[in-house]
């Protein structure tokens, strides 16, 4: 009692082993939503509940995944504020314990939303996937945002930030605005291939697409799903 929970994902570990990652917020407290993550077994016993930050500030775990060497990776986002924050990568051992904590984002006051996609690269390397505040508007109460990716080292240091940007035009209207989500990222055959949406038309049509990339973010092909009318974008995602 006097408190709610919000899971991200969940994943099964090679012996069996349950893990899922997200938020718990004390009511009573009334402290910030923190990150956490918890560990179960076959049975559906709790092995441990780990709470990963403060709860002082705003944080959220969305999503999971395993490194080759036996460690749980936590995506998810580090609010500094309601107006800033950064993607936040964790990652810990199979008994609860912090290897590291890192942020990534745009500095300045920018809602930098959080990590929707984590996977381990072939190199042992973390790729993410989110998005980047492109523009503010109505003094800085709305945004507009690239999608975005990241590459991060074992220790957790970044090595490349890719941005995927499509420009839309209002039609009654002169403004151009920015519009572009990555739904997945998956790799297959030593590539990474990204899907995603982005809006042609403000408001009114997305499209779908799929991207091949290397494991430098050089981007190989590109490739736009059209959607049977506008408000379909996520027909050929399924």
């Amino acid at each position: 009692l006097g408190y709610y929970a919000y899971i991200g994902e969940m994943l099964e570990y090679a012996n069996g082993d349950y893990y899922f990652c997200g938020q718990v917020y004390d009511t009573v407290n009334n402290s910030c939503p923190v990150a956490n993550c918890v560990k179960i077994d076959s049975l559906g016993n709790i092995l441990w509940n780990k709470q990963i930050c403060s709860p002082n500030i705003y944080t959220s775990n969305q999503c999971i995944s395993f490194s080759s060497d036996g460690c749980i990776l936590l995506g998810g986002e580090y609010n500094y504020s309601d107006r800033t924050g950064k993607w936040m990568l964790t990652k810990m051992d199979t008994s609860s314990n912090i290897i590291w904590q890192r942020y990534y984002g745009r500095n300045g006051n920018f809602p930098n939303s959080g990590v929707s996609g984590l996977l381990e690269l072939p190199d042992r390397c973390y790729l993410m996937s989110g998005s980047y505040p492109a523009v503010s508007i109505d003094n800085g109460y709305e945004f507009y945002y690239d999608g975005c990716l990241r590459k991060i080292s074992a220790d957790g240091e970044q090595i490349w930030e890719k941005r995927l940007r499509t420009y839309s035009i209002n039609l009654n209207s002169e403004k151009t605005y920015l519009e572009n989500g990555i739904v997945s990222i998956i790799i297959s055959d030593g590539y990474i291939y990204v899907l995603g949406t982005e809006n042609k038309e403000y408001l009114q049509w997305y499209n779908s697409y799929l991207m091949k990339m290397d494991f430098d973010g050089n981007i190989l092909w590109k490739r736009i799903y059209y959607g049977e009318n506008a408000y379909n974008c996520e027909q050929h995602l399924k």
